[in-house]
């Protein structure tokens, strides 16, 4: 199970960087994402922040007010997640999904085998 908190934590964190990184590209403030998604101003922080990650109902929501498919944004994640852990970039959408669900790298690989 730590081995799956901690692939928790690093997708949220890397979620909470791509998002900022989105969210500020489309010069939009944390409450008016809030307010053209309909999620609730504290549940966006805390996106942003990293404490949690939305589902994937929610990124559907989100992607379009983030000039994103929801597709490019889970990749984005994704990569994210690769490159800081010294591994190329995968175009897999099924990769991010898994690791969007709480897979760690190691069982995202195993997965494929």
């Amino acid at each position: 199970m730590r081995h799956h908190n901690n692939a928790l934590r690093d997708y949220r964190l890397a979620f909470a960087l791509t998002l900022s990184e989105y969210r500020s590209a489309t010069d939009t403030t944390v409450r008016e994402l809030s307010e053209t998604c309909e999620i609730p101003e504290q549940t966006m922080r805390s996106y942003e922040k990293g404490t949690h990650h939305p589902d994937l109902p929610r990124i559907v929501t989100l992607a379009p007010a983030l000039n994103a498919r929801p597709a490019a944004l889970l990749l984005a994640v994704a990569d994210r997640i690769h490159r800081a852990n010294g591994l190329e970039p995968t175009s897999s959408i099924l990769r991010a999904v898994l690791l969007h669900g709480g897979l760690s790298l190691d069982q995202v690989a195993a997965f494929d085998a």
